[in-house]
């Protein structure tokens, strides 16, 4: 019998807001710098961190609850 891995639940990529901040799966904060539609990436920093975080894929990102 197979088991069903629960995987954490994300943002879509087309809610996401330019200077908004998250919490991603691993509870750090982020803040999304840049949203590029045309390349489909995210360049993020990683404010928890002090980091940043550069073409993200839109399929890719972690982000999970917004908080601002």
């Amino acid at each position: 019998m197979k088991e069903t891995i629960k995987l954490p639940t994300t943002i879509p990529a087309g809610e996401l807001v330019l200077n908004g901040v998250y919490f991603n799966t691993a509870k750090n904060l982020i803040r999304v710098d840049k949203i590029d539609n045309e390349k489909k990436t995210l360049n993020l920093f990683n404010i928890s961190e002090q980091s940043h975080l550069y073409f993200i894929k839109f399929d890719r990102h972690t982000l999970a609850k917004r908080v601002r």
